[in-house]
């Protein structure tokens, strides 16, 4: 069962994808993450890059973010997205829905100039582009200034030009939080 942690959306309970694609995130990380960043979910513009079924970005909705974006490419796992912002409709013109490859994403919000506030990444974990698309953020102007870009991941990420870094662990995942300069 996969829950809202805090917030005005404490306790909710969300769908999870039936495949083998999607992991959700351990309520102890979301609960780590969300707790570490305290004020600054608040009236942030936040992108959950690879939305799965978007208990990241429903997260940070429950803790006060003014506008959500998710970003899911997968036909199925779109769908279960689409039925947990059901379970939002009161706060559904702060959430937009796009589906679409990671890359196509980027230059759509860039075409659109949007930019963020905070930005969580947990891309399948064979495609180990964390560092990459933190780069390109950067390089795509979609970062608004002390942005911080979190990746979720297996393995050990390196440093990114333009960015301050903390790690943790959790058992096997890692959590790094990559701070605009």
């Amino acid at each position: 069962m996969l829950r809202i942690i805090a917030g005005k959306y404490r306790s909710r309970v969300l769908n999870v994808p039936d495949n083998k694609i999607t992991r959700p995130t351990m309520d102890k990380i979301r609960e780590a993450v969300f707790s570490s960043l305290n004020d600054r979910i608040n009236n942030s513009t936040f992108l959950d890059l690879f939305a799965g079924s978007g208990a990241i970005g429903f997260e940070a909705l429950s803790r006060g973010a003014k506008k959500i974006y998710f970003n899911e490419c997968t036909n199925k796992t779109f769908d279960v997205l689409k039925s947990n912002m059901k379970l939002f409709s009161e706060d559904n013109e702060k959430c937009v829905l796009m589906k679409m490859d990671y890359a196509t994403c980027l230059k759509n919000l860039q075409f659109n100039k949007i930019k963020f506030d905070i930005v969580y990444l947990d891309p399948p974990y064979v495609m180990k582009i964390h560092t990459k698309i933190v780069s390109e953020l950067y390089e795509m102007e979609l970062l608004n200034p002390n942005a911080i870009v979190i990746c979720e991941t297996l393995d050990e990420l390196t440093e990114v030009e333009h960015f301050t870094y903390k790690k943790y662990k959790y058992g096997k995942k890692f959590i790094y939080k990559y701070y605009l300069e």
